[in-house]
């Protein structure tokens, strides 16, 4: 038999380590001396050794490597939890890939331009949401902060409320626009007379908060393109911009702009241009 020390130096697993495999019961000395506490291995334990330590370079935890090391565990269960680890494992690749793509964007952002990135923009997936909305055509952007100030104000708690718009239809060379404003309803919320009650579908959006007035903004819409672009996604119509007030307040100090956006469809684009 060998004793701990030196079967540690053997494995290259540290005396601490084997301990607390002892303590999980995933490997138990073949013989612990009653007097002095020595314990001793057997290299008849070093297959089971090598598995313990196979299955967490896999990245299941001891306590599913207690299954997994089960002698009667069924090849399906074993499937199942080597599917379920791979797609743990594809999700964590997928989201490193993002991360590699952002910061790729923004060291050439840097690169480009000389200076740090002025926005960020974040990639992420809202959840549906219950809102009030009200859509209409306006000839100047001052007519829809009136609409909001106009109904806001007659209901009760409205300053505490999200606040938001869906633009349909930006001014252009016509001058009209098309505007859903919104306002997220919680259960004691009711909405303004006159406007409809929706709720918002889940999806995924590229997301950019700013403080910015109308001169500025060709930057925060820049940036949003640019991290798109570089994403391979496409971008969803309509744009959509949420409004965050200060207490009791109907102004607002930031704005969210979200464009939803979807992956490019890289095979259908192939096949189209193979054709």
């Amino acid at each position: 038999m060998i004793r701990i020390g030196d079967f540690s130096r053997i494995t290259k697993v540290s005396i601490k380590a084997l301990r607390f495999y002892e303590e999980m019961k995933l490997l138990h000395p073949m013989h612990v001396d009653p007097s002095s506490g020595y314990r001793y291995y057997s290299a008849r334990q070093l297959p089971r050794l090598n598995r313990i330590l196979f299955f967490k370079h896999l990245g299941f935890s001891l306590q599913q490597i207690q299954s997994l090391l089960a002698d009667n565990i069924p090849a399906r269960d074993l499937r199942e939890m080597l599917a379920l680890r791979q797609n743990e494992v594809t999700q964590t690749l997928t989201v490193a890939r993002e991360q590699l793509t952002s910061i790729t964007n923004l060291i050439k952002q840097i690169d480009q331009e000389g200076h740090k990135p002025v926005y960020e923009v974040l990639f992420k997936d809202v959840e549906p949401r219950r809102v009030a909305c009200f859509r209409s055509k306006f000839s100047d952007y001052g007519a829809v902060d009136q609409l909001f100030s106009h109904s806001l104000r007659r209901i009760e708690k409205a300053a505490h409320a999200l606040r938001g718009a869906i633009w349909h239809k930006c001014a252009h060379a016509d001058g009209e626009i098309d505007c859903e404003a919104l306002l997220f309803l919680d259960d004691d919320l009711a909405p303004p007379l006159g406007w409809k009650v929706r709720e918002l579908p889940a999806c995924t959006v590229a997301s950019v908060i700013h403080r910015e007035v109308e001169p500025t903004l060709p930057l925060v819409y820049a940036s949003a393109m640019d991290a798109i672009e570089t994403r391979g996604h496409k971008i969803e119509w309509p744009m959509r911009e949420f409004y965050f007030s200060t207490e009791n307040s109907l102004d607002f100090d930031a704005t969210e702009t979200q464009f939803v956006v979807s992956p490019i469809n890289t095979e259908a684009s192939q096949s189209v241009a193979l054709a």
